[in-house]
């Protein structure tokens, strides 16, 4: 019973194995067939899809040459075909291309400054010495009328000696003169309404700030000589804040005076600071090739502090409906730009483009694409070479004007030996126009071959000219 039993067994086992082996044989032989009806147009290299066969061999890395099918090639130079899951392992994605008003957004980097219509510089008007110094260090708060500084000039001492004395003369021109040469020294009213009372001149004269602000510079210290020339210090208003910016040469012609920013400043995050463009620069800077932009922005909270970077973003005006495609799309190029087109189940071309101008992100497009095309913004750089390579061996591929040498040329390469055996008049053959280089001389019987020369000149003159010149080789004779 058990030897029957494991009989049984073994059978059926033996079954299964030889119906696995049978299906697994049709299934091969089925693939096999498949294959062999499709179309081989060439052989090529895995790793370079540059190095084409005829026939089946190795690359230049010695890694066998795989078949490229007619079924998997599209006929349409330049496009190329991939899998669905090759797509997703790129992640290639696409956008299309959009008509619609093209906002002429220009973000660029600013930084603040004073606002220089309100700096004032003070200079003193006599040469003397400074007394008093109110201001220690450049970068203090003042406020109008606190004191900058004292002064002691002996000019100003003489000029007050001298209005005190006209003082006591009846001439009234002459104590009017003195009061206005006081006044250009830069005494001013509450000086000399002090010498009309005490009757005795001040040695030192004071001098206040006459608008709040902050010390931009000093340049002077206690003790120190200075005269008119000499810049003392500058006071700024910090009330109102320059934004300087600058534009591209290209973009130059869109910003005008008024137009609508906006401002961001990185140490003050979340915020966003209105202006409008209050000047627009005359001139191209020549060294950055760029055009310099001056936006007002209000200090009232006093947040804003010169010197500090930040980003301007300008407002130009739109423009007219104009095709644009995402900026990450264009592939630039040195002579033409391209984009890489979708053109549905797996097929990709490149396409040349011209391009217009560029905001926002976007750029516009002047022609080469429709509205609606799909293009490709992401995994583009890898399709567009495999299209370019693609597009490279169809211009090979393809026939082209020549010349008659050239014909000659090509039909002499495709010429058999049997051809060439059954030719009888070759005195027609003009042999200038064959390459000698694809003559194959190897099954060629020179032996018989007459060499025959024609006879030289021996004259200099004749040798210049005819030195090169021989007869024709007499083809009858030879044994192909």
């Amino acid at each position: 019973m058990n030897n029957k039993f494991l009989i049984f067994i073994i059978v059926l086992l033996l079954s299964w194995i030889g119906w696995s082996v049978l299906s697994g044989n049709q299934q091969q032989s089925g693939a096999v067939s498949g294959t062999a009806n499709r179309e081989v147009l060439y052989w090529q290299a895995p790793m370079d899809p540059a190095y084409r066969r005829d026939q089946p061999g190795k690359s230049p890395m010695g890694m066998d040459l795989v078949p490229v099918y007619a079924d998997s090639v599209d006929t349409q130079p330049g496009v190329v075909k991939i899998d669905p899951t090759v797509i997703d392992n790129l992640g290639v994605r696409t956008a299309k291309v959009v008509r619609g008003q093209l906002a002429r957004q220009i973000d660029s980097l600013a930084y603040l400054g004073y606002d220089e219509d309100s700096i004032k510089q003070i200079n003193s008007r006599v040469d003397g010495w400074i007394e008093g110094l109110g201001v220690k260090a450049s970068g203090e708060r003042v406020r109008k009328g606190d004191t900058l500084f004292q002064i002691y000039s002996p000019t100003l001492v003489a000029a007050q000696d001298e209005y005190l004395a006209t003082l006591k003369m009846n001439n009234e021109s002459f104590k009017e003169a003195s009061r206005k040469r006081l006044m250009s020294l830069g005494a001013n009213q509450q000086l000399i309404n002090r010498i009309n009372v005490s009757g005795i001149s001040e040695q030192r004269m004071t001098v206040t700030a006459q608008q709040t602000g902050v010390v931009a510079s000093l340049n002077i210290r206690e003790g120190g000589y200075v005269t008119p020339n000499t810049t003392i210090m500058t006071i700024a208003s910090l009330q109102k804040i320059w934004v300087q910016t600058e534009v591209f040469e290209k973009q130059a012609n869109w910003v005008q005076s008024s137009q609508r920013a906006e401002v961001r400043i990185d140490a003050l995050p979340g915020q966003v600071f209105p202006a409008h463009i209050d000047y627009v620069y005359p001139e191209i800077d020549p060294q950055t090739r760029t055009l310099k932009i001056r936006l007002r922005l209000d200090n009232n909270e006093a947040l804003l502090r010169p010197n500090m970077y930040a980003r301007a973003t300008i407002f130009a005006s739109e423009s007219a409906d104009v095709l644009y495609v995402p900026r990450e799309a264009v592939i630039r190029g040195g002579d033409n730009d391209r984009i890489v087109l979708s053109m549905g189940n797996g097929r990709f071309r490149s396409q040349p483009i011209k391009t217009g101008i560029e905001s926002g992100g976007v750029i516009e497009i002047l022609g080469g694409l429709n509205e609606g095309d799909d293009v490709v913004t992401s995994g583009q750089f890898l399709i567009d070479s495999e299209s370019s390579i693609n597009g490279a061996f169809s211009r090979f591929e393809t026939p082209s004007n020549s010349t008659v040498g050239d014909s000659v040329d090509r039909s002499m390469k495709k010429m058999t030996v049997d051809e060439h055996a059954r030719m009888k008049d070759h005195s027609t053959m003009q042999m200038e126009d064959i390459n000698k280089n694809d003559v194959d001389h190897s099954s060629m019987d020179h032996s018989t071959m007459d060499m025959d020369m024609t006879e030289q000149p021996d004259s200099a003159e004749s040798k210049d000219q005819n030195s090169s010149t021989t007869e024709p080789m007499h083809h009858e004779s030879m044994e192909h």
